[in-house]
């Protein structure tokens, strides 16, 4: 399902999905294949932005970490959303260089 969906609905999904939705293998999957796929399409020098890729790389292993944590220690981890969000964050300002307080700012 996260491939089926748009970038921007992928994205809401894995910061707001409820635990069960995605399985940590699917997790894996996804964010292995997007993330070479964006340095393949970087590597290329063709148009194609790295924003979004870098988000949605980013979210997905945040999400990943978070089901992993969740699955050790579920009294002590509630919503992996926002291991989602923080790893959106820190994928990006990794991805374009910015600062942390912009990155923060964006998100």
């Amino acid at each position: 399902t996260l491939f089926l969906q748009s970038p921007e609905a992928t994205v809401k999904s894995l910061l707001h999905a409820p635990i069960e939705r995605f399985a940590w293998k699917s997790l894996i999957t996804f964010s292995s294949i997007y993330y070479f796929m964006s340095v393949w399409t970087y590597g290329r020098s063709v148009p194609s932005g790295l924003f979004m890729p870098s988000l949605l790389t980013g979210a997905a292993y945040g999400r990943l970490v978070g089901v992993l944590l969740h699955m050790m220690a579920p009294d002590k981890i509630s919503d992996p959303g926002v291991y989602a969000l923080i790893g959106a964050a820190s994928f990006l300002g990794g991805v374009t260089r910015m600062t942390i307080s912009l990155t923060v700012i964006i998100m």
